[in-house]
């Protein structure tokens, strides 16, 4: 597992695991982490890169300032609701040890909410310290399909260290649904941030012609074959990639409790996944690389027991050439590990492709 030293300003904070909150005074929830000064801040190695990737479940508690507006207004009324004192995003990355590269999904902003989109690139620095983020935003922008909340639905962010030479952040002209951020980094990789479509009964529309293309069931597919030539794209400039993010697919009777799902749509996303994107893409599941049998889960349904109904979706999936590079890849599993979200965190420590091996 991941060794990181858990900061102070955790304290007291919902969310954060018991042995702190009763060992230490308990500090206002809402006030940023203690960040280290920089003569203290913990050591890194510059050869090796940590990325960390988490379907968040709406970003929005985690970078507002205490405010009259209450924080359930951007919740639907029928959901579980993330904790009001929910730790900062700040707080969050200290407590991860400053990974280099923080990936989120499902961060529910949409292009029109200017103020919190400031908010969200603000949110992870602070003006005292020397270690500084640079975040990039793909957000929905779909009228058609994306209509559920206002349209506050989707999207993903992708959080890079100022240490590291980002060349090119994109998103896509096939998406319009806030799913994929490209961030390239030197001539050596590109980092895709992944939030898949859920395969449902429900149409889906083409956001040109108007009309219904299928269901997004076939939408799931068609995103995962456009997504696989993306990358192919990627690799056929010499780049390797670092797909990342949730995938809404478990991939095999070993990353679901209590069942996988056999049903044909199910299945037939499944097999696609396995057989032709991981396969054409030559890329690798590291977590299950290794950790052959172990068995860990990324997804838990809410309102019930831990552990009773749960699921791997989230993948980091490597190509050749990172994937031999990689150190250590685990799962965040721990509900204190979540802060409010039903998915918990994964990451992927490797050496970096800049240095020779």
């Amino acid at each position: 597992m991941l060794k990181r030293k858990v900061s102070s300003g955790l304290r007291g904070i919902e969310g954060v695991p018991k042995r702190i909150k009763e060992s230490s005074p308990p500090v206002s929830p809402v006030v940023a982490a203690t960040i280290p000064s920089p003569t203290t801040l913990p050591h890194r190695d510059p050869n090796i890169i940590t990325v960390f990737s988490w379907n968040i479940e709406n970003l929005v508690p985690y970078i507002q300032p205490p405010s009259t507006k209450p924080i359930t207004a951007y919740f639907a009324p029928s959901r579980p609701k993330v904790p009001r004192h929910a730790p900062s995003l700040r707080n969050i990355l200290h407590h991860f040890n400053y990974p280099d590269i923080f990936c989120l999904q499902e961060i529910r902003l949409r292009p029109k909410d200017t103020a919190l989109i400031l908010q969200a690139e603000q949110a992870a620095n602070d003006p005292t310290s020397q270690i500084r983020y640079k975040c990039y935003t793909c957000l929905a922008n779909d009228p058609l399909n994306v209509r559920f909340r206002g349209g506050r639905m989707y999207g993903v962010a992708t959080y890079v260290r100022d240490s590291v030479p980002v060349t090119q952040a994109r998103t896509v002209d096939w998406d319009k649904e806030g799913r994929v951020m490209i961030v390239e980094i030197g001539a050596k990789m590109a980092v895709v941030n992944v939030y898949a479509v859920n395969g449902t009964d429900k149409p889906y529309l083409d956001p040109i012609t108007k009309k219904m293309r299928g269901t997004r069931h076939e939408r799931k597919r068609e995103f995962n074959r456009l997504l696989m030539a993306e990358c192919l794209a990627l690799k056929g400039r010499g780049l390797e990639i670092l797909l990342i993010g949730d995938f809404n697919i478990s991939l095999t009777k070993l990353d679901v409790h209590p069942r996988l799902r056999t049903e044909h749509p199910h299945a037939l996303a499944r097999q696609e996944l396995t057989e032709v994107f991981i396969t054409t893409l030559a890329v690798t599941d590291v977590f299950r690389m290794i950790h052959p049998v172990k068995r860990a889960f990324t997804w838990f349904l809410r309102g019930v027991e831990q552990g009773k109904d749960c699921a791997r979706v989230d993948y980091a999936l490597l190509s050749q050439g990172l994937a031999k590079r990689v150190i250590d890849a685990d799962i965040e599993e721990d509900k204190e590990e979540r802060f409010g979200s039903d998915h918990a965190p994964l990451y992927v420590t490797l050496k970096s492709p800049f240095v020779n091996m």
